[in-house]
């Protein structure tokens, strides 16, 4: 069986003040395979309330920052050439460590998370 992901969007929140919004390349995974997604978000010229921007500074403080992340895909199951079923995959990931640089990119530490999913 494989899962084929679509229409992938991953949203940034801090708290559950939204801050920005990305589309990922849509992919296939395969029986027992592990994919990794890479995902870029920019709140460059974006609005971004007060409370969130000072609740990020202050965070930022003490070395990291921690986002939650949420992702909207659609997803086929297939079996050979048999498409079995087409569902909305929702998945949030809470409290994700993101290490910010002095020229405000930031990178995720901490490694793999643990994500609550919903289909």
């Amino acid at each position: 069986m494989t899962i084929e992901y679509d229409e992938i969007v991953a949203s940034l929140f801090y708290g559950s003040g939204f801050i920005s919004e990305t589309r990922v390349l849509p992919f296939k995974q395969r029986k027992k395979f592990r994919s990794t997604v890479n995902a870029t978000f920019s709140a460059a010229d974006s609005f971004v309330e007060d409370r969130v921007a000072s609740g990020i500074n202050a965070d930022m403080a003490h070395g990291t920052v921690s986002f939650n992340v949420k992702v909207l895909a659609r997803v086929q199951f297939r079996k050979g050439g048999w498409r079995l079923r087409r569902r909305l995959l929702r998945v949030l990931c809470r409290d994700v460590p993101v290490t910010i640089s002095n020229n405000g990119s930031g990178k995720m530490t901490g490694g793999g998370r643990d994500c609550s999913v919903t289909v």
